[in-house]
């Protein structure tokens, strides 16, 4: 394939970009949370719902989703791992990160989705700083990311 025809498929679909802005606090440790990101950076049709946290794309395809997310003023033995959701259900997990009081465990997963146009997908934590309840960071644009892209069509 060309390097026009690339161009072409990788500019003519669903992506987006959004990020955590506001605080979500006293996570439950070691069970699913959903993870809400309420500033778009991008969403280029329309198709990331910052009400819910949802990507419903309306072109089926192949889609490269990806989430990173960091846990704030985290303990010694605090950890995360993302995974995804699809359609309500767990789709898949990421790797894991652990940090420490000086080091924000931060783990970034990326998976290659199948997805039609009645599909959403969604970010969830399974985490933990020792323990406890966790803090998600969000003071910056980058701390905790969920983000897609159309790769190809089904």
């Amino acid at each position: 394939m060309a390097l026009t025809q690339v161009n072409k498929v990788l500019t003519t679909g669903p992506s987006f970009k959004a990020y955590k802005s506001t605080a979500q606090d006293s996570n439950t440790a070691n069970g699913a949370v959903k993870v809400t990101f309420e500033t778009e950076v991008w969403d280029t049709d329309s198709c990331y719902n910052t009400s819910n946290s949802r990507f419903t794309p309306n072109k089926a395809g192949y889609y490269l989703i990806t989430s990173h997310l960091e846990i704030a003023h985290a303990a010694t033995t605090a950890r995360v791992m993302g995974t995804l959701y699809k359609n309500g259900s767990i789709y898949a997990e990421g790797g894991g990160s652990q940090g420490d009081g000086n080091f924000y465990p931060s783990e970034r997963s990326t998976w290659l989705v199948p997805l039609d146009g009645d599909d959403y997908v969604e970010a969830y934590s399974y985490a933990t700083n020792n323990g406890s309840a966790y803090n998600f960071a969000y003071d910056e644009i980058y701390r905790c990311t969920f983000e897609g892209v159309l790769v190809r069509g089904l």
